[in-house]
């Protein structure tokens, strides 16, 4: 790791990866990593040195980098965390393994604050995190989990599985062409004269208006 050492805990050293706030030059809100994981670490006590660590999922990283889940948020989705009281020596810290329902709420950032990108620095390290999070194994795994997701959601509003092949494969090519608006329900009929009942009601962008028809009840 090339960042300096900032705790250590359940036997492994975790080292600053970067900085996203800061107060007089004392870093705030930030990330830290280990080997394996990384972790949202928030100073609540600038005299004592006393911090918030929690382990963060790569994905909820990215989330917070580009402002798409609260900075609160990142910390009260984990089921524990650990406090820190600095000492002297690292080794020697005050760490504390709690129940997240013992924070106090009142230490965290406020309600609804999403992360912004304010430097160079900061915008660097994001683009070098976002390069490696979607080329990781971890992204190519949970992309491949939402896809079995939304196969089996759209199988089970199709009348038979060869509608259920066409509108997976149309969908997949996540088409961006145009845009229609469909009702809440109703029967719909491809090109190639296969028939799919669809459920939805907000705005799609993978189907063009020569595509699909709507067929009169």
């Amino acid at each position: 790791m090339s960042g300096s050492k900032c705790f250590y805990i359940e036997g492994k050293y975790l080292y600053l990866e970067q900085t996203l706030v800061e107060y007089n030059g004392i870093p705030i809100y930030f990330l830290c990593r280990n080997d394996e994981q990384y972790y949202t670490v928030l100073c609540t006590d600038i005299d004592e040195l006393t911090y918030v660590v929690v382990r963060t999922a790569a994905s909820d990283v990215y989330s917070l980098l580009h402002g798409r889940i609260p900075m609160r948020n990142v910390i009260l989705k984990a089921d524990h965390y650990w406090q820190v009281v600095s000492a002297e020596d690292m080794l020697q810290d005050d760490v504390k393994y709690l129940a997240m329902d013992e924070l106090d709420h009142s230490l965290l950032p406020e309600a609804g604050a999403c992360f912004e990108v304010l430097s160079d620095e900061i915008r660097t390290f994001v683009e070098k995190f976002d390069s490696e999070f979607l080329n990781s194994e971890t992204f190519s795994r949970v992309s491949e989990e939402i896809l079995q997701v939304f196969d089996t959601a759209i199988e089970l509003n199709c009348k038979n599985i060869d509608a259920f092949e066409y509108i997976a494969n149309y969908m997949l090519k996540l088409r961006t062409a145009a845009s229609v608006s469909l009702p809440v329900s109703g029967n719909y009929e491809l090109q190639e004269k296969r028939m799919g009942n669809l459920r939805r009601g907000s705005e799609t962008e993978d189907w063009t208006i020569d595509e699909m028809t709507q067929i009169a009840a």
